[in-house]
């Protein structure tokens, strides 16, 4: 699931790590909410399938950044499928990229400011995955007071946390829901937009390596690297366009 497709896939390690450990726990379940039984009549097979989780333990953890990409998804904003603390720190960690990206908005706003000193002011414009999602969505969600905060004009990601999402943006593909919601949460959508471009895996990487092999071959193995870059884009996005017209209106 995370190697194929096109959408962003950087939340789906917390997905597929809590899928994996509830099947070899013999707490998974099926399409139908109904649970999955595990085979234990041959010898052995309790020995190997905790063998498996250590080795899942010490072969994979998720990093921040794979938490920060589920807590950004509006359907595991809540991580109920981690424990208090890293959800507290992801918490943190996200208000700390926002601390510093006002920061940044502050200090070229101050630039811009002092360079246009002399022109009038203009008006700013207002305007398997089920199985993890959160068990429910309402706005009664708490915080720990404790948590480190922007301090800006509303904290967004409180915002973020409490605010009721329509069903319609519910959809695996969380990048629809943060180009809907930009204008009210202008840095949350900023940082959102820079963890789902980080793949989850190596694979589309090595597709892209793999076209460039069938583009760079005896006859055209003078091209400029920027030549080479422009036309797999161009190819990348004519693929996409195949699958979703709408894409770029």
């Amino acid at each position: 699931m995370i190697q194929t497709g096109d959408r962003p896939t950087l939340h789906m390690v917390y997905v597929s790590l809590n899928k994996l450990k509830l099947h070899l726990d013999g707490k998974d379940v099926n399409m139908n909410g109904d649970p999955k039984l595990i085979d234990d009549r041959h010898e052995g097979t309790d020995f190997f399938r905790q063998r498996i989780k250590q080795l899942l333990s010490l072969m994979f953890h998720l990093d921040k950044k794979h938490l920060a990409a589920a807590l950004l998804h509006p359907q595991y904003r809540k991580l109920t499928f981690i424990d208090d603390y890293k959800k507290r720190k992801t918490h943190i960690y996200v208000r700390q990229l926002l601390a510093e990206l006002y920061d940044d908005n502050v200090v070229q706003h101050q630039v811009n400011s002092t360079l246009s000193s002399h022109e009038p002011q203009k008006k700013k414009h207002k305007t398997i995955e089920e199985q993890f999602v959160d068990p429910e969505d309402d706005d009664r969600e708490t915080f720990d007071g404790n948590e480190s905060s922007t301090s800006n004009k509303g904290d967004e990601l409180t915002k973020y946390l409490k605010m009721q999402i329509e069903d319609k943006l519910k959809t695996p593909n969380p990048l629809p829901f943060w180009k809907f919601y930009q204008d009210k949460l202008p840095n949350l959508a900023k940082i959102a937009r820079r963890f789902f471009s980080i793949p989850a895996t190596s694979a589309g990487v090595e597709r892209q390596f793999s076209a460039a092999g069938v583009l760079i071959n005896e006859r055209r193995a003078s091209l400029n690297p920027e030549t080479v870059e422009d036309v797999l884009f161009v190819r990348s996005i004519k693929k996409a366009l195949m699958k979703c017209p709408d894409l770029l209106l």
